[in-house]
């Protein structure tokens, strides 16, 4: 393939897995309702919005970029425009294929830079695991603020989840031991590739590895909690 039809096909394939995706995201909307929504829809709000929502992404991708630089190894820096580009492909995956967005996004950025795929899966995991402990620090929060309010609340809520256990059919029992059984089915599958995968296998738990331990590796800790900050801030 010439250097020249290479960048060209490139080009075209992006056109159209990005059509495909809008389509996927965009089938069975109601396009009378989004129309009559836009026409009621105060405008004035939209330039302040837009700014909020760019902001978020932006700190998002910059403190990524935290994440990526404190991986152990020699690598070239990651430019902001890449981690930005690839999250912005996430969350055009996402739209289609909910979850999925998080490894496209790595595999986006792992062709854009020298890191590997399963090292940049690796500091996305951890991305996830902050934004999960900052969201309980905040609900822990309301409790301390609402203690008084959440205790009628919660009382109800147990009295219904223990209600709806009581009327658990057998039927579900019966499932849930089935995705039991297949998880440590799943466990197995995953130790016996291990061991017949051999260097390759391990590669890839390594490179997951150094992408999990990017958080204790990072000097910046202010940046970190200003970027995480700024993001939930923001939304």
């Amino acid at each position: 393939m010439s250097d020249r039809l290479k960048p060209l096909l490139t080009l075209v394939a992006s056109f159209v897995l990005g059509g495909g995706l809008l389509w996927l995201a965009l089938r069975g909307v109601d396009l009378a309702t989004v129309g009559d929504a836009l026409a009621g829809a105060r405008w004035g709000w939209l330039l302040p919005l837009i700014a909020i929502v760019v902001a978020s992404h932006a700190l998002r991708a910059w403190r990524w970029q935290l994440f990526l630089g404190a991986m152990p190894g020699e690598h070239r820096p990651v430019r902001f425009g890449d981690a930005f580009a690839s999250l912005l492909v996430g969350y055009l995956v996402n739209q289609a294929a909910p979850r999925l967005g998080e490894f496209a996004r790595a595999g986006n950025l792992a062709s854009r830079t020298d890191h590997t795929f399963a090292g940049v899966f690796g500091t996305v995991v951890v991305e996830r695991v902050l934004d999960v402990v900052t969201l309980l620090l905040a609900l822990g929060s309301v409790v301390l603020l609402f203690g008084d309010r959440l205790a009628g609340v919660m009382g109800r809520f147990a009295e219904n989840a223990s209600a709806g256990l009581e009327a658990l059919p057998v039927d579900g029992a019966i499932l849930l031991a089935a995705l039991a059984i297949a998880g440590l089915g799943v466990l197995a599958a995953g130790a016996w590739a291990l061991r017949r995968g051999g260097d390759r296998v391990r590669g890839l738990v390594s490179g997951f590895r150094d992408g999990l331990v990017s958080l204790l590796r990072i000097r910046q800790r202010g940046a970190l909690v200003a970027s995480t900050l700024g993001i939930w801030g923001l939304y």
